[in-house]
């Protein structure tokens, strides 16, 4: 038996790795021009997505609402559950950043609302501003 030297053996080897190389080129140059020309999400849904059940909604509206120089807080009816609470009021926090949270609503120019009339809160507003469903933002007069 004749014995292929090492150097025949590595260019068949390279030979064939670039034969399957070029056969998958038409395929992967087609996945990387779809990627390039579909139509894709705005900064704005990408940065939403994780709060994506039904939030999104109220941080866009509370965004356009509250001025970025406001300092507001959240307060929560005895209707939504506890659990939810800390998951909204961090993503909330977040989102309106650089208006700057307080959990004093004496403190605050803006309360965010959820399941809470702004009657009952205790202080004085201006107008309220639906952000979504039993979610409001009002604007606390001094």
């Amino acid at each position: 038996m004749a014995r292929v030297p090492l150097a025949g053996a590595a260019a068949v080897v390279v030979a064939l790795a670039l034969l399957a190389a070029a056969a998958r080129a038409p395929g992967v140059v087609q996945l990387a021009y779809d990627s390039v020309t579909a139509p894709g999400q705005s900064a704005t849904q990408r940065e939403l997505a994780p709060f994506s059940s039904g939030l999104d909604v109220e941080l866009l509206a509370a965004t356009r609402a509250i001025p970025a120089t406001a300092t507001y807080t959240i307060v929560f009816g005895s209707a939504v559950a506890p659990s939810d609470v800390s998951g909204a009021n961090s993503a909330i926090q977040y989102w309106l950043l650089p208006r700057r949270f307080t959990p004093d609503i004496s403190a605050a120019q803006w309360v965010i609302a959820y399941d809470q009339a702004p009657e009952t809160l205790g202080v004085h507003y201006r107008k309220v501003i639906p952000l979504g469903p039993d979610v409001n933002a009002f604007k606390v007069v001094r």
